[in-house]
């Protein structure tokens, strides 16, 4: 990796702001098992709050996104997350085309990707800052893939 990347799945937690940081490859028993804790660490977080996926070296193959959006969908039933930021690294056409896959697909909106940890962090603080005292808004459901 040409900055600083995580060797498996990481989650960093704060009150209103989990932070996921993906490895290069997300494959394997000790990535799936990493993501069943980090899944069930979310499903438990209390409070409200934003999540942050850190994608930026992550090999896209060899990540599940049916899965993915499964257990999106599923973590946004629970009405606790307020938001979602994408970290992503690539080209403009490359962040273009993900970020309308994201206005389509993800259960949660507002959702919005960025090429900077910083920025993500800024947006979700002000998008849960913004949303406390509120009722988490509406979960959209994915459609199958045809």
């Amino acid at each position: 990796c040409d900055q600083p990347c995580a060797e498996f799945l990481t989650l960093d937690i704060s009150p209103a702001m989990l932070t996921l940081r993906y490895p290069e490859r997300c494959t394997g028993a000790a990535f799936d098992a990493a993501y069943a804790d980090a899944g069930r660490a979310i499903r438990a977080h209390q409070a409200n709050f934003g999540l942050v996926h850190d994608l930026r070296h992550v090999r896209v193959t060899s990540l599940d996104g049916r899965a993915v959006l499964d257990d999106a969908s599923d973590i946004a039933a629970a009405g606790r997350v307020r938001c979602v930021a994408f970290i992503i690294s690539g080209g403009v056409l490359w962040r273009r085309s993900f970020a309308f896959a994201i206005r389509s697909l993800s259960p949660v909106q507002p959702a919005r990707v960025f090429t900077d940890i910083e920025s993500a962090r800024l947006w979700v603080n002000d998008c849960v800052s913004q949303s406390d005292g509120q009722v988490a808004p509406p979960v959209r459901q994915s459609s199958p893939a045809g």
